[in-house]
């Protein structure tokens, strides 16, 4: 029905950015990407232990893994697959938003190229995680939202309120779309449709969406909450609104930015457009509640900013009328483009590694991390998909420095996520013994692990830290690797007996939601 109300140029504009965005994320994930991402490693671990919620996120995304994993197998390009085929169909969304609120042929594709060279979506859809999901739900909750206010059909609302209730299941920031929703509503005339029944039912069935991840949350004495906190107090204690507001340049593009932030002025002042306002107060109210917090990552804003380029397309297609502007537009998206161009290298590891190397040191560009962690010749995102497997074989070859007894009575302590989930991945390979961590969802399935277990082989951290707990500490083999996190090299393994204190007390002194 969608497809038959867009004139035939449009369609074909659609299908060329949606299939050169899937080509150019089939061709990275099958001949150039450097390995598995650290967290892909963890959402694995988590997608064999299927629950209502996860410390650090809710199931959707994990159950979705779960399933692509059941069909496809677990290979980089089976789990990326899905990512790639999002991130192409929200492009296409984007069009087909910028042709409802009355672009033409001009305004679709620009729409379509300014989204086509931010780099954010780019970056997050080039591996698995829930923020793919998350940006193809805002964008088609928004496209529901503007059928809703050109034709008033209240059974939207089923739609719509369905939409908020899977996205809450994928990222609980969709609350931000949520509360910028009803808000939009009251100070609009919009506002006499909130107590319509079909309104009301719609936020019900949201909630009963939603509702597994609360429940967890109360049997699991509130992790997410906590994981959050400790968040904010420890992992991105350092960043500031200015670093916020700074990102956001960056995330969508550099040349981009400009028109993008005057669109949100032209679309909330145009009494022509003084209907579709409320889908300007969803982004307004989000960009506030995140530059309020004062600890957000520009990325955060990511999602709601899909409407910005549906916003800029039209603006610009207003602009196509004089002799001077037909000539000064495309010349600008001429350097957008460009500029796109030079950024994917730093967001799809679409070069080799010493190519990339070199690339970056060319541009000039200095490798930050918001996460206060040192850096080598590597961003962490790409740092982070390195070594994992030789993690596990130098683990796997230090444990061959064991008796077999002691072997089979052995368990695997990961200082992270990312090396127990890397280790749990391997383990089939190298025939490691069982992966515990303190570290999150590790947390919480390592007790079960390590009943009756007194030899422990931990992978990192200080041997006189390990001698607080254990009564013999000793090097079995240690870990170097070229590209990855600097905190990930030079890991020694050590074997560690004799545990000084019972498992049970230990357990609750190490935990790390963070």
């Amino acid at each position: 029905m969608i497809l038959k109300n867009l004139p035939r140029n449009e369609k074909w504009i659609l299908y060329g950015f949606s299939f050169l965005v899937l080509v150019i994320h089939l061709y990275t994930n099958i001949f150039a990407s450097y390995g598995i991402f650290r967290d892909e490693f963890y959402y694995l671990a988590c997608s064999n232990n299927l629950a209502f919620g996860y410390v650090d996120q809710p199931p959707l995304s994990i159950l979705i893994l779960a399933f692509v994993k059941f069909i496809f197998g677990d290979s980089l390009f089976a789990i990326r697959f899905l990512p790639a085929i999002l991130h192409s169909a929200t492009i296409f969304i984007i069009g087909i938003m910028t042709y409802e609120l009355g672009g033409k042929k001009s305004a679709v594709l620009i729409s379509c190229l300014l989204f086509f060279t931010a780099p954010v979506y780019w970056a997050f859809s080039t591996y698995y995680s829930m923020n793919s999901i998350d940006f193809f739900l805002w964008s088609f909750a928004f496209l529901v939202l503007i059928y809703f206010i050109k034709s008033k059909n209240k059974n939207l609302f089923y739609i719509l309120f369905l939409i908020i209730g899977i996205g809450l299941l994928n990222k609980i920031s969709f609350l931000w779309f949520g509360f910028g929703l009803a808000v939009s509503f009251l100070i609009t005339n919009l506002r006499k449709f909130i107590l319509a029944k079909e309104f009301i039912t719609g936020a019900v069935i949201s909630v009963f969406i939603f509702s597994p991840f609360i429940i967890w949350n109360f049997q699991n004495h509130f992790a997410h909450l906590e994981f959050m906190q400790n968040a904010v107090k420890f992992k991105y204690y350092g960043i500031t609104r200015t670093d916020f507001l700074s990102g956001l340049i960056l995330i969508l593009n550099p040349v981009a930015f400009p028109v993008l932030v005057i669109s949100i002025m032209f679309f909330l002042f145009n009494k022509n457009l003084k209907d579709h306002r409320s889908i300007v107060i969803i982004f307004i109210v989000t960009f506030l509640i995140l530059l309020i917090n004062g600890k957000s990552k520009s990325e955060y804003l990511a999602s709601a900013s899909v409407i910005l380029f549906v916003f800029a397309g039209i603006f610009l297609e207003n602009f196509l009328r004089s002799k001077i502007t037909k000539i000064l537009i495309p010349v600008y998206l001429g350097l957008i483009l460009f500029t796109g161009i030079l950024i994917i290298p730093m967001v799809i590891p679409i070069l080799p590694v010493e190519k990339f190397i070199s690339y970056s040191k060319t541009l000039g560009i200095e490798h930050q991390n918001s996460e206060n962690k040192k850096l080598a010749d590597l961003p962490q995102f790409y740092a982070d998909m390195f070594e994992w497997e030789t993690l596990a074989a130098n683990v796997s070859l230090a444990l061959k420095n064991i008796s077999p007894e002691d072997k089979k009575d052995a368990v695997i302590f990961a200082q992270n996520y990312g090396e127990a989930g890397a280790l749990e991945y391997y383990s089939k390979k190298y025939e490691l013994p069982e992966i515990i961590s303190s570290h999150n969802n590790y947390w919480l399935w390592g007790s079960e692990k390590v009943k009756n277990k007194n030899l422990i082989v931990v992978l990192g951290g200080d041997e006189e830290d390990h001698r607080i707990y254990f009564d013999d500490v000793k090097v079995l083999g240690s870990h170097k690797c070229k590209h990855c996190m600097p905190y990930e090299n030079n890991l020694q393994i050590y074997i560690c007996k004799g545990l000084k204190k019972s498992f049970e007390e230990i357990w609750p002194e190490i935990k790390n939601y963070n």
